[in-house]
């Protein structure tokens, strides 16, 4: 099971960097990591989606500030206001501990499930 995330993971990378080399550095440095690392990137990006798709659901633009014009800042800023409790709910609502809950029991109901299937 390793072996087919370490595989295609590393096909990503290669995608990426177009250099088999650095590709392998950049997944042993990962591998090289403490575990909670990754667990925090991991938060972090899960919040960022959230924050994203509360942005969508309120019809706010997610372009950076400084290519809207003042007309559309005031209305978001407004959209904003009028709906601060949904948007403060749907922002880093995801602390670590409960990400790292997470992600043993989502490993483990993986390991459980697919390592039969190797």
């Amino acid at each position: 099971m390793f072996a087919k995330l370490y595989s295609t993971y590393l096909g990503e990378l290669l995608l990426h960097y177009k250099d088999i080399d650095q590709a392998q550095k950049e997944i042993n440095s990962i591998l090289s990591a403490p575990i909670e690392d990754s667990f925090f990137w991991f938060r972090e990006k899960f919040n960022l989606v959230e924050h994203e798709k509360a942005l969508k659901v309120l019809k706010i633009s997610n372009a950076p500030y400084y290519m809207k014009s003042k007309d559309e800042l005031e209305k978001e800023n407004e959209i904003l206001q009028d709906n601060q409790e949904y948007f403060l709910k749907h922002i880093q609502q995801w602390s670590l501990e409960n990400i790292t809950k997470s992600l043993q029991n989502q490993i483990t109901e993986s390991i459980n499930r697919y390592d039969k299937l190797t």
